[in-house]
């Protein structure tokens, strides 16, 4: 699985992908690494003279925007807002930067470090295909929201640095316990440490929302607005607003994926049998309909 951008619909998709020769060939090398050992392929021959001789290179599927020299301003009618200005300042993408910049003004900087962070990072649960299904489901049904995949990630890291604090010496234990990834909601905490320090520096107030998490909801669509979508009941599928020529389903790890609400929020997009939206929040359009407006007025007069 690799993180391909799309141009044309200007977002990042995880593929599944095969493995190339190079890579098999390689990982058949681990076998005899330390002891005699051979390695068994679980699939045809004819099927390993179709894979591709080498992995695509990272340079050939990643966004390329920012070295392009478009951002570098040589005329002095051309200067950066002053939102431009601030999002430059996160080593996040404009669209993650954005959402703590609106949770800023909600008044809701602290839950949105942490969403932002947890975006940023590998996944806070443990994917281990030897989890048995009631285990994760336990898990779920603790630390889950009923409208909201970012806010029950919201709820893991919050409880991890609880128990963090609570006692440190039995952490990992209580990872284990709770199907958790240790080493991934680690990395959460640091980048949202790094998050918090430039948000410092950029004058930000750090209000928590308390109970009125619907701020966060708020604040991840109107900075993640190319990635709302509309239910279009006649195909059973999602519609991109801004692209309503790509349609999509929530993925099925997703808490919402039985539901059908009107609106949602995605992180990104994972393409296998079909192209699915992971990391969903039910919203309000009332929340983004400006923003979207705004952007349709400006492609337009571009275009």
């Amino acid at each position: 699985m690799f993180r391909t951008f799309t141009a044309s619909d200007r977002i990042d998709v995880l593929r599944v992908h095969d493995v190339s020769k190079a890579q098999a060939v390689q990982r058949a090398g681990r076998a005899g690494r330390e002891a005699p050992g051979k390695c068994y392929r679980l699939y045809p021959a004819s099927h390993f003279e179709k894979l591709d001789n080498a992995s695509i290179p990272e340079i050939l599927r990643s966004n390329l925007a920012a070295a392009l020299g478009a951002a570098e301003i040589r005329k002095k009618e051309m200067v950066l807002t002053p939102i431009g200005t601030t999002l430059c300042r996160f080593p996040l993408s404009p669209d993650h930067a954005r959402v703590l910049m609106v949770a800023n003004e909600l008044g809701c900087l602290e839950e949105a470090l942490t969403v932002v962070a947890a975006m940023s990072c590998e996944t806070v649960f443990d994917l281990d295909g030897s989890r048995d299904d009631s285990d994760m489901d336990r898990v779920r049904a603790r630390f889950s929201n009923s409208v909201s995949d970012h806010l029950t990630v919201l709820n893991v890291v919050q409880a991890f640095k609880q128990e963090k604090q609570r006692s440190g010496h039995h952490l990992k234990e209580w990872c284990v316990h709770n199907c958790l990834n240790y080493k991934n909601l680690m990395m959460v905490l640091k980048t949202r440490k790094q998050l918090r320090e430039t948000a410092q520096e950029c004058g930000m107030q750090f209000a928590s929302c308390g109970a009125q998490r619907e701020k966060v909801r708020q604040a991840l669509a109107c900075g993640l607005f190319l990635n709302v979508c509309e239910y279009d009941r006649q195909e059973d599928r999602y519609r991109l607003l801004v692209r309503p020529g790509t349609t999509l389903k929530i993925h099925p790890s997703s808490r919402l994926c039985r539901s059908r609400p009107r609106h949602l929020v995605f992180t990104d997009l994972m393409r296998t049998s079909d192209l699915y939206a992971r990391d969903v929040s039910i919203i309000d359009y009332e929340w983004v309909q400006p923003v979207i407006e705004e952007y349709r007025r400006n492609v337009k007069s571009y275009v």
